[in-house]
């Protein structure tokens, strides 16, 4: 399927408006809110039904501690009804389904681990430089 200038592109992107503080639990709710949609189109509309092309996600901030949340993507003209039912379907139906099968109960596990523990790893300036010289020396890099 070719998606040419003739395609129409859809933005879905819904505001919140951010505390003083950082609640770091709303915060992981609300982007797996979004992560669990983002992935539904994704399998349902893009891979199954193939009738949008993929396009990416969404997070912006904006001035007044207002920040917005979502994902776009494109689609031809002729799909826009099919796509739109089945936008509303996901809205309102199939988040649950989703997240009891087995994929989705994976996949869930697998996002909240992400929140729970991060890939962050701490920054060595002279990462490189060690990992070089251990090449150049025939050694084994220690961590």
């Amino acid at each position: 399927m070719k998606f040419l200038l003739g395609d129409v592109y859809f933005a879905l992107v819904y505001l919140r408006k951010r505390k003083g503080k950082i609640d770091y639990q709303n915060d992981v709710l609300t982007r797996l809110s979004r992560d669990v949609l983002i992935e539904i189109v994704r399998i349902v509309i893009r891979e199954k039904m193939k009738l949008i092309c993929w396009g990416d996600y969404i997070a912006q901030h904006f001035i007044n501690k207002v920040y917005g949340l979502g994902f776009k993507f494109s689609c031809p003209y002729e799909n826009i009804d099919k796509v739109l039912e089945m936008l509303l379907d996901i809205f309102t139906k199939q988040k649950g389904d989703f997240l009891n099968t087995t994929y989705g109960k994976k996949w869930f596990k697998s996002q909240i681990s992400d929140y729970v523990l991060h890939g962050n790893i701490n920054y060595d300036c002279k990462y490189s430089e060690r990992m070089g010289m251990n090449i150049l020396h025939d050694y084994e890099y220690k961590y």
